[in-house]
């Protein structure tokens, strides 16, 4: 695979882990204002709703990295893989 391709696959899976975290942070939506889905996600897998907004917020600075990735899925007994499987229509 050259470098180009390998790039672009990298950066598919990123979008698709983000679309991801996104539709567990829906799921995690309680509806009420003072627990959003956002902090009651980085509750559960013990980081801070910071650490959530940069990887899945509007305007992610940080990439989704295979070793919390597979953590996100093993703390929310998620099947294996399944952040880096679409679930979620893409993100425009």
């Amino acid at each position: 695979m050259k470098a180009k391709d390998r790039c672009a696959a990298l950066e598919r899976v990123q979008r698709i882990r983000r679309d991801n975290v996104r539709l567990l942070i829906s799921h995690y939506h309680s509806g009420g204002p003072r627990q959003d889905g956002r902090s009651r996600l980085a509750a559960l897998l013990g980081v801070t709703a910071a650490y959530i907004t940069h990887i899945a917020g509007p305007n992610p600075v940080r990439s989704i990295g295979e070793h919390f990735a597979r953590e996100v899925e093993t703390t929310l007994n998620l099947p294996s893989m399944w952040l880096d499987m679409l679930h979620a229509p893409p993100a425009d």
